[in-house]
């Protein structure tokens, strides 16, 4: 399937160096606001600078990837849906429920798909968790917990701003990976708590590049949300910009009624996986599946497959609007100081063949 990119900034790169990996999928074109930048993609990887109206318009071209920030996802999804195109965006899929809704029935009106990432939860330790999971070692999960802490993004990045801003924050910037692998391990969720705050107003960048700029914050910068699952699973999530320093915390475990499990950081696709319970202890467990490492575009050739062969694709419309919703809904229930019933659900994503994640794609 011929696809195209809109947004040739920090996050684009991946893609494009992925894309030549993935059979399913051959990127030919790249356009972006400041067609300086897009230039400078296409020639380091020999493909096609457009504007974005030749892009919305190109005959050839059947998927855009939307690689634009956060408050453009929904208006640049909304154009290449209008012009045919099916659309995988970057995370979050969409700034509220209402706009993914909106994006969900004009697709469907077009027979066209939508997606989005995070795809990590297709790598291999992931699924090599999710199996763990269906083959029972755990029992019934009761509980777990879920940490993504860091001092923020200004350290590193060449334009953080767009990360104190509302579609960022450690909630709708990192949250997506952390949720998004729940819902995998355990299906969707039903109802929401959640208290926040923000330590500072304002951020001074450190990255060699910015250093000594100053960021407005107009996003929450701290999270604790309970999360009720429809198994009725509980998981504490925290999200957090503020932890400058300290200790290592694990970034998902999941505990049942026979054993515990540690889930590696959601923002890729390999890591540790840890596995234990009362007779051995907690023990590392092998992971015997490639595609462990940042394999970021398999959700855009999954999701070519799926429209290829008439099946369902794992970055599901349907997952990713309930993972708007979730963080939709910490957000309100922070405001609200209320629990939140979910209105949207979704099914787990199918797990990935062993096919699959042992090379087909590539």
């Amino acid at each position: 399937m011929k696809v195209g990119i809109i947004g040739c900034g920090n996050i684009s790169q991946i893609y494009f160096t992925n894309s030549k990996k993935l059979s399913a999928i051959d990127l030919v074109a790249c356009s972006d606001l400041d067609m300086e930048k897009a230039q400078g993609k296409a020639e380091e990887h020999e493909v096609e600078a457009i504007t974005l109206e030749e892009m919305y318009s190109h005959s050839e071209i059947q998927l855009i990837i939307n690689l634009t920030i956060p408050a453009a996802h929904y208006e640049v999804g909304k154009h290449c849906l209008e012009n045919g195109k099916h659309v995988y965006s970057e995370k979050p899929f969409t700034m509220t429920v209402f706009e993914a809704k909106e994006l969900n029935d004009l697709a469907k009106s077009k027979g066209l798909r939508i997606g989005s990432a995070p795809d990590t939860f297709l790598g291999g330790s992931h699924q090599a968790c999710r199996r763990i999971i269906e083959d029972g070692y755990l029992g019934t999960i009761t509980n777990g917990f879920a940490f993504m802490t860091c001092g923020g993004h200004e350290s590193w990045h060449p334009a953080p701003e767009f990360y104190y801003q509302p579609g960022g924050g450690p909630l709708w910037d990192m949250g997506p990976y952390y949720i998004t692998a729940l819902i995998n391990m355990l299906g969707p969720v039903k109802t929401v708590q959640a208290i926040g705050n923000i330590a500072q107003q304002h951020r001074t960048c450190t990255s060699e590049s910015r250093h000594g700029d100053t960021i407005e914050v107009n996003v929450t910068t701290h999270y604790t949300a309970n999360l009720q699952f429809a198994n009725d699973a509980v998981i504490t999530l925290i999200t957090s910009f503020d932890v400058v320093a300290g200790p290592k915390l694990p970034n998902i475990v999941l505990n049942g009624t026979e054993a515990s499990l540690q889930i590696p950081d959601p923002n890729g696709f390999g890591g540790e996986i840890k596995l234990g319970n009362r007779e051995t202890g907690q023990q590392t467990y092998p992971v015997l599946y490639k595609n462990c490492d940042n394999a970021r575009t398999l959700g855009v050739a999954d999701m070519a497959d799926a429209i290829e062969n008439n099946r369902p694709h794992r970055c599901s419309a349907e997952l990713v609007t309930h993972v708007v919703e979730v963080m939709e809904s910490i957000d309100k229930a922070v405001e609200t100081a209320t629990l939140i019933k979910l209105e949207t659900t979704c099914k787990q994503p199918a797990i990935m063949p062993v096919t699959k994640l042992n090379g087909s794609f590539e």
